[in-house]
């Protein structure tokens, strides 16, 4: 996986989404997300021929710097024999902390349900997939060193 801010940091900048938390929220929130601005750091597969259609976020707390969960979501409903429990969900191979089931609920029920957001993840995985797919562009050499 690779960040698409190293590809297109501009756009990256420009459309990466966080969630501000402050003492506003309900107080089953408060007592488990303290207040911070998340940001949902999307990462692709650079793998040119895989065609897995989906995007892992690395949610990083602003204000306590530091990473804070890895949530997995497919772009695909899930096909009825699919070994996934859901299309979101927190992936166990990568870090979790005790805050990434409260951040999981908040990007199911508020952050991937805002449908201008989700094409923007669908446009981002196919700009990214457009980049890996030409030999001749620069992020391939990064790839070769190994970022």
């Amino acid at each position: 996986m690779m960040p698409f801010r190293l590809v297109f940091p501009e756009v990256a900048a420009a459309e990466t989404r966080t969630a501000i938390t402050d003492d506003s929220l309900p107080d089953d929130l408060t007592a488990v997300l303290s207040p911070d601005e998340y940001g949902f750091d999307e990462y692709y597969c650079e793998e040119k021929k895989c065609g897995c259609r989906r995007v892992v976020f690395y949610v990083y707390a602003r204000h306590a710097g530091k990473h804070v969960a890895t949530i997995n979501h497919a772009f695909d409903p899930l096909p009825p024999r699919s070994r996934m429990s859901a299309q979101s969900f927190l992936d166990p191979l990568l870090p979790q902390t005790e805050l990434s089931p409260m951040l999981l609920n908040l990007f199911i029920n508020v952050i991937i349900t805002d449908l201008s957001y989700y094409e923007h993840l669908r446009t981002h995985y196919r700009m990214f997939k457009s980049i890996v797919a030409n030999p001749l562009h620069s992020v391939h050499r990064k790839l070769r060193q190994g970022m």
